[in-house]
Parts: structure tokens; C-alpha cells; sequence
């Protein structure tokens, strides 16, 4: 049965009332006064790259990345997650392939709720491009490979030229591969970073799945990724307002993440079963 969106909801809990007035099919508008980057080529290129060097990567991967990285103009926010799921399919219509993974799905859900645009005029890059195997398992083995895939996707990001950053990831490596990551749930609501010379805003994100399959029982998290990217979209345009009720939620669930952290400390070989 197809996943049907009640009004009201996102990712399976209600929108705060308070949130819904920021919302708004104008924060993703096209100026034509702003010209196109090469972002999309840069990733779509890599991919080539890469395919005449590994048999694990498809013609339909290669063109679902360069999809994501779209659109083509500069500018706008810019969704960075860590890599790619390592089992996901990817068909010639990428709106299914969207539908096949539960990252992309709820970030797609809520880019639509907040903007009325799915991720089809949203650009979303991964840290590590076309990199599967999980980069906290292939540090060792793989730094090399992760030090290019990574430094395609600064390429990009310099490319693309970002008004807002929305950070989604965390670096594995204790020094490297830091510049986008996100600082911790609940912490600091936006700051600059500088990146081979250029200047970032970044909106301290955290990734989907945290909140949809680790903690899935704390709807709580699942409401701060929704008031997190409403932030990024609303701070390209300058219209973000931050109110006392989005700090308490996110202290609260900096609270919830720390008890989760906490647990594994005690009890460190249930997170093993």
C-alpha cells in the first residue's frame, strides 16, 4: 500500500503549529540572474571516473547523483549526507529510487512540506560520493578512496556555491573530512565555516535515520529535523526567526541523546546484538 502523507503531519508526527507560517512554496525560487555551476557535472564526471575502475557502480547510479546534485543554478541550500545507502537500488525513474530509500524518502518529505518542492529542486550531495561500503568500516582500508570521494564533494559544494549549507552528516575520522559535518543535536542553530578560501552559512542538521530507525520511538528528533530545515531554507532569504519553543526542543533532545549515549556506555554489548 502506497505511504499516504495525512495533512498535518511529516515523517509520521504533526507539525507544530507554531513552524507551519514559515513555510512556504517561495523559498526555493529560481533567479535568473544567477548562473549555472558545475556541481552536477562534477559528480556526474566522478562517476565515469569510477566506473571504468569499479563494476559495482550502474549507469542509473551515476545519473540518479548527478539528479540529486540538481538543479544546475548556484546558490540556495544545499543538503549534505554522508554516502550513499549501501544496498540501494537505483532505477530510471528517480523519483522511485527516491521512494526505495528511507534517508532520501523523509528528506524528500520534508523539503516538500517545508517548501512545497520535493528533492527534484533541492540539490542533496553526499560527503562521499559513490562510496557504499559504510566509511566508519572502511577507514583503514579505503582512506585513500575517501580522500578523493571527498574532495569531489568539496569540488561540488565550491561549485555550487551555497547560500545555506544543511548538515547532515558526522565525520568517522578524528581529523578529516569535518568541514560540513554537524555539530550535535541540539547544539548551536548556525554558524560559518570557510572552505578552501570561500565563506559558508551552515544549519546544524543531523542524519534522518538517527531520528526514523535508531531512536524511532522519539518523535521529538523527527520534529527538530523539521524545524532545522525549515531554518536552512528560511536563512537564504534572511526570514528566519528563532523563537524560545525551538530551544527547549532542542534541549530536549540533546537530553535524549545523551541518555542514548550514556546507555551504550553502560550496556555496550545489547548495541552489539
Amino acid at each position: 500500500m502506497a505511504d499516504v502523507q495525512l495533512p498535518g503531519l511529516c515523517l509520521g508526527v504533526p507539525i507544530d503549529h507554531r513552524l507551519e507560517p514559515l513555510f512556504g512554496s517561495g523559498l526555493t525560487p529560481s533567479d535568473p540572474f544567477v548562473g549555472p555551476g558545475d556541481h552536477a557535472q562534477v559528480v556526474e564526471s566522478y562517476g565515469h571516473y569510477l566506473q571504468k575502475r569499479r563494476v559495482d557502480i550502474s549507469v542509473n547510479e551515476v545519473k540518479f547523483a548527478k539528479w540529486l546534485a540538481e538543479p544546475e543554478t548556484k546558490g540556495g541550500v544545499v543538503i549534505v549526507l554522508r554516502q550513499p545507502a549501501q544496498y540501494q537500488r537505483y532505477f530510471s525513474d528517480y523519483r522511485q529510487t527516491v521512494g526505495d530509500c528511507d534517508t532520501l524518502d523523509a528528506v524528500d518529505k520534508v523539503c516538500k512540506a517545508v517548501t512545497g518542492c520535493g528533492l527534484e529542486k533541492i540539490s542533496c550531495f553526499d560527503a562521499f560520493p559513490f562510496h557504499k561500503i559504510p566509511v566508519s568500516k572502511s577507514l583503514d582500508q579505503y582512506e585513500e578512496e575517501l580522500d578523493e570521494a571527498y574532495s569531489k564533494f568539496l569540488d561540488m559544494i565550491q561549485q555550487k556555491q551555497p547560500d545555506v549549507v544543511f548538515c547532515c552528516y558526522r565525520s568517522p575520522h578524528p581529523t578529516k573530512y569535518k568541514d560540513f559535518q554537524c555539530i550535535g543535536i541540539g547544539r548551536t542553530q548556525d554558524y560559518q565555516v570557510t572552505v578552501r578560501g570561500q565563506r559558508y552559512t551552515c544549519v546544524n542538521g543531523f542524519h534522518p535515520s538517527y531520528a526514523l530507525n535508531h531512536l524511532e520511538d522519539k518523535s521529538a528528533l523527527r520534529s527538530l529535523f523539521i524545524i532545522e530545515a525549515t531554518q536552512a531554507f528560511r536563512r537564504v532569504n534572511g526570514t528566519w526567526k528563532e523563537s524560545s519553543w525551538m530551544t527547549d526542543v532542542r534541549e530536549n533532545c540533546a537530553a535524549i541523546v545523551q541518555i542514548d549515549i550514556a546507555g551504550k556506555k553502560i550496556f555496550p554489548i545489547l548495541f552489539l546484538l
